[in-house]
């Protein structure tokens, strides 16, 4: 029972400054993902028959 009264409801609207400190993790989660790697004749990008001379 104290489990759930110390949980917090659910059903209620996230304030403006949780909004802001979810749009700022956002923001810091996006920054920290890898760039996707440019695929180029050095890195040609996998074929089914495989690739020939790599």
């Amino acid at each position: 029972m104290m489990w759930l009264m110390m949980r917090g409801r659910s059903d209620q609207p996230a304030t403006f400054d949780q909004e802001q400190e979810l749009a700022t993790l956002r923001a810091q989660i996006q920054a920290l993902r890898p760039a996707p790697a440019d695929f180029d004749r050095r890195h040609p990008a996998p074929r089914p028959e495989g690739n020939p001379g790599a």
